[in-house]
């Protein structure tokens, strides 16, 4: 969680993040029904632990910074049929080890329905994350950041490394917490699924 010096900005925002965000409708999507379904397989209990929201919840359209250094908002990267809006730091272990992962993901899926947006929290200039992506190999992921950590308060972000799954109509379906291995086929098949 993110925490201010002033005690009643604290209360707040720990307030604010258990509030529901607002929905779209009444209706579920059709990837919200697709998570639902797969849930309940062993593979996926066994592999994916990851929050479903059973109706798809509207996403702010929270302003990010591209590996240009310009602004950029969220909603610029929206039309796949999925999106992974990754949050991470290069001082985060887990995420260090993850990144290759999602890298290695994004080679296996067609990159016309499918978009991972991995932003870093970390401050100072995107030339940092490139000079990070070079020291670990990453060669084909994009740079975001969100130096100020505004875009991770307005989505909720409690913790890194973690990711929101959105639809190509720019609403969050799922969110999975914590750390994966992104390469695992059982993931490479579910997110497949999801965008055929």
């Amino acid at each position: 969680m993110f925490f201010v010096s002033k005690n009643s900005i604290t209360i707040v925002l720990i307030l604010f993040m258990f509030l529901p965000f607002s929905t779209k409708g009444s209706a579920a999507s059709e990837m919200t029904k697709k998570l639902l379904q797969l849930k309940e397989t062993s593979f996926f209990q066994e592999t994916f632990d990851i929050v479903i929201h059973n109706e798809p919840r509207i996403v702010p359209d929270v302003k990010i910074i591209n590996g240009n250094g310009d602004e950029i908002n969220l909603s610029n990267l929206y039309g796949k049929k999925l999106l992974a809006i990754h949050f991470w730091a290069t001082w985060c272990i887990p995420c260090i080890k993850e990144l290759p992962t999602l890298e290695m993901l994004g080679s296996r899926i067609n990159n016309e329905k499918f978009l991972i947006v991995p932003i870093s929290v970390d401050r100072g200039k995107p030339e940092k994350i490139k000079i990070f992506y070079n020291d670990i190999d990453i060669i084909n992921l994009q740079i975001f950041m969100d130096k100020q950590m505004a875009a991770a308060r307005l989505l909720r972000i409690s913790g890194i490394p973690t990711t929101i799954l959105i639809n190509e109509q720019g609403y969050e379906i799922a969110r999975v917490i914590g750390d994966r291995d992104w390469s695992e086929s059982n993931i490479i098949s579910l997110i497949q699924n999801l965008i055929n």
